[in-house]
């Protein structure tokens, strides 16, 4: 073999394998970021950033206070949470949404009317059907503010706020 072949083989072996480490060393780096911008997501969802806004639209709805029958309208965010209505309109409901949206406990507790119940675009998941188990004043059109999103027809409903929750992070079984 002449120098100039065993040159190519050479050339050809190092550009393999910088090829090869440069594709590894740029697709780390694109999972790398796609992770972070997850995260970002992730974080700006639970901790309730601003930096996250799903749509300019808003509607009013209207709480209730179980106990107190304190009626409270605000403008919710089409595509936000009642979590998010909530935080964003910073009303007062005590320990509200303690778990920051992170389904760990039920003190997003919320209640519809059986009307809006039915037009809820998702259903409860089984995660979330195991946390609404353990609050108290349990109805059939339960469900956690967290998990539920505001849609464009939801002008003017009324979600019922229990008058006791429990955050389940705190709960001796």
């Amino acid at each position: 073999m002449t120098f100039n072949e065993r040159l190519d083989i050479l050339k050809l072996t190092c550009n393999y394998f910088i090829g090869n480490l440069f594709l590894d060393a740029i697709t780390s780096l694109i999972q790398f970021l796609l992770l972070k911008v997850s995260m970002l997501r992730l974080s700006a969802r639970v901790f309730h950033h601003p930096f996250m806004r799903w749509n300019s639209k808003l509607v009013p709805i209207h709480f209730i206070k179980e106990n107190s029958k304190e009626r409270i309208t605000v403008n919710a965010r089409v595509g936000g949470s009642i979590y998010d209505a909530v935080l964003d309109n910073d009303i007062d409901l005590d320990g509200f949404g303690a778990c920051e949206a992170t389904m760990a406990c039920v003190t997003c507790h919320v209640i519809f009317d059986s009307k809006t119940f039915k037009r809820l675009k998702s259903s409860a998941t089984d995660d979330e059907e195991d946390m609404l188990d353990l609050a108290t004043s349990l109805t059939d059109t339960s469900r956690l503010g967290c998990q539920v999103e505001i849609e464009d027809w939801m002008s003017n409903i009324e979600i019922t706020v229990p008058s006791d929750s429990v955050d389940i992070r705190s709960y001796d079984s």
